[in-house]
């Protein structure tokens, strides 16, 4: 082989290399430019696809809808709703939320609309939030709509529900309403602003328990180990006798 022949040889492949070089840093750049959160692959020090590293957390991004499910109870003209709640999510809860409650006519025709704030917490089941004594225009009405928007969801970790117990409580029956009393006790270190304690009344029929009536009352500012009296007075639907009563109270409270 002659020398120049040798020569077009190794420059030639010096030549071939800087292509292939300059092909290569191009392709590297643009891949890494066009990775993100976004695209539906699992890269850049993601630990699943498009979660994980530097993405969002992959518990946060394949986080579960909080299921509700609403009953309706009408009692003396107006109408009172129970909305239970549960969230299906272990290591998250929502520390806070919209709620709509939507009631309409049997025409379609959206009769009342009511929105306000909540919260669950993580792996929280039959979270009760009553809405009483609910005025309607008509008392032709379908079944309601309950749509739940902008959840803040919060590590468990960050957001821990604290131990409140109820004790002591009673039931008392008197023509036609239902006097609820009882106890409720803080038990944690720190004050607990608001609590909604809430009393539905159930009577007994052929083993099994149907809803007569609902209320809920208000304490605010319940200090350290304090223990708070709680009164609800309310209708129920149709006559009853104590011992065919029984009574489930409920109580949120935040921190």
């Amino acid at each position: 082989m002659s020398r120049r022949l040798l020569k077009q040889i190794i420059y030639g492949s010096i030549f071939l290399g800087m292509i292939a070089g300059i092909f290569y840093g191009g392709f590297s750049f643009f891949s890494s430019a066009t990775a993100s959160c976004f695209d539906s692959k699992q890269n850049q020090n993601e630990e699943g696809i498009d979660c994980g590293g530097s993405c969002e957390p992959c518990a946060l991004k394949n986080i579960r809808p909080i299921a509700a499910d609403v009953e309706l109870l009408k009692v003396n003209g107006s109408v009172s709703a129970i909305i239970s709640l549960t969230n299906p999510n272990i290591v998250f809860g929502a520390d806070d939320f919209t709620y709509t409650l939507n009631i309409y006519g049997v025409d379609g025709a959206k009769v009342v609309s009511i929105s306000k704030n909540s919260f669950i917490y993580p792996a929280e089941t039959n979270r009760i939030i009553i809405e009483p004594n609910i005025k309607l225009s008509t008392d032709l009405i379908r079944k309601p709509e309950l749509i739940i928007t902008d959840p803040n969801w919060v590590p468990a970790e960050q957001f821990k529900r604290p131990v409140i117990q109820t004790r002591q409580v009673k039931a008392e029956v008197a023509n036609q309403l239902i006097t609820v009393t009882g106890l409720v006790s803080n038990r944690e270190s720190f004050g607990i602003p608001r609590s909604n304690v809430g009393a539905l009344a159930f009577k007994a029929i052929s083993g099994s328990r149907q809803l007569i009536g609902v209320s809920k009352t208000l304490l605010q500012d319940i200090r350290p180990f304090e223990e708070r009296a709680f009164k609800i007075v309310f209708p129920v639907a149709e006559p009853i006798t104590s011992k065919d009563l029984s009574i489930d109270v409920t109580v949120d409270a935040r921190r």
